[in-house]
């Protein structure tokens, strides 16, 4: 009887691994999907943003129902230049959490 009972005993401190296990990994999915969210949500304003300041700063008359060549440059270059900031700013921030 003594052995099942160490044998129940070593099964159960097991299973319990196990579950915590699966608990802990249940939390990172969480996570991470929380994480995978937020950068979908922080795209989508960033391209809002993105549209609405560049559309005030371009756009200069709404007499038309399409854009000028001006307009059209503008705007590509008003994206361009945000673009390639943000990217910037992304990378100088990677650099920096992986210099800690």
């Amino acid at each position: 009887q003594e052995k099942k009972f160490k044998k129940k005993k070593k099964m159960n401190s097991f299973n319990q691994g196990q579950m915590q296990q699966q608990q802990q990994s249940m939390m990172y999915q969480q996570q991470l999907q929380v994480f995978e969210d937020m950068q979908r949500d922080q795209g989508i304003n960033m391209f809002l943003n993105v549209s609405q300041k560049c559309f005030n700063q371009c756009v200069e008359n709404m007499r038309y129902d399409y854009l000028d060549d001006k307009e059209k440059s503008c705007i590509k270059t008003c994206t361009d230049k945000y673009i390639n900031f943000s990217n910037k700013l992304m990378m100088t921030f990677s650099d920096k959490m992986n210099d800690m």
